[in-house]
């Protein structure tokens, strides 16, 4: 897991989709003070963090990658603005897909037929883990936004 932030202005968030209250970009481009430019990837945001995310937009981004998602947790502008969400849609369904997996257990100790061999059994516990790296990312995410004082914003 990694938290970190960038101090700048959002010079391109090139949008894939939204669903729900989730938002996808394909690609955030940001400017920092210095000049150096990042590029973030495959970046997932929840509202209002997406709603804020918006060209031109200057201040602090508080970012998260866990496994392979990369999110903008959290955004505090220049004037003031002020936003957490953390994109928390993958937890629930890993959690769900374990659970599902861990109702198998039971079902092949009885000896009954277990579909595509046993697949579920050997998921289940790898969908556990990965739920349990998605929530401590999350809640470092939200520990490194609460040490961050308002007033440290750019």
């Amino acid at each position: 897991m990694a938290v970190w932030t960038i101090d700048g202005v959002v010079e391109a968030a090139e949008l894939r989709r939204r669903k729900g209250k989730y938002v996808f970009y394909d690609s955030v481009r940001i400017r920092e003070a210095d000049g150096a430019e990042q590029t973030l990837t495959k970046v997932s945001a929840a509202d209002p963090v997406a709603a804020a995310l918006q060209p031109g937009a200057r201040g602090r981004f508080f970012v998260t990658k866990a496994m392979d998602q990369t999110g903008i947790h959290a955004i505090r502008l220049e004037g003031g603005k002020d936003a957490y969400a953390h994109f928390t849609n993958i937890e629930p369904l890993v959690l769900i897909g374990a659970a599902a997996g861990f109702i198998f257990y039971p079902v092949a100790l009885a000896g009954g037929s277990v579909p595509l061999f046993g697949l579920p059994l050997l998921l289940a516990p790898l969908l556990l883990l990965s739920w349990w790296l998605f929530r401590k990312a999350r809640l470092e995410g939200l520990q490194q936004y609460g040490a961050a004082a308002p007033a440290d914003a750019t």
